[in-house]
């Protein structure tokens, strides 16, 4: 994404700007499609390719990347809206 900063309170943790996309679309080898509406933030380790993203209503979106669970979406409603993502 190029804009990756890392969190200070969490190293290894890096998290990049989504408030300029309306939708992020993920389409899938099998021929899903994967709608994210309102992204707000990415969260990405260096070196990993499966990421989560966080939307305006704060769920929490787990893309995994690569493997035979590329399909395969986990979302959900933390607990505590400071830290949605711990890896």
């Amino acid at each position: 994404m190029g804009n990756e900063k890392e969190i200070p309170s969490r190293p290894g943790l890096n998290e990049g700007d989504l408030r300029g996309e309306v939708k992020r679309t993920y389409h899938f080898a099998s021929g899903h499609e994967y709608h994210i509406f309102d992204p707000v933030t990415l969260y990405t380790r260096p070196g990993g390719t499966t990421h989560r993203v966080l939307d305006e209503t704060g769920t929490v979106h787990c893309i995994a990347f690569p493997g035979p669970n590329a399909d395969t979406i986990v979302t959900w409603q933390p607990k505590q809206e400071d830290k949605p993502v711990s890896f």
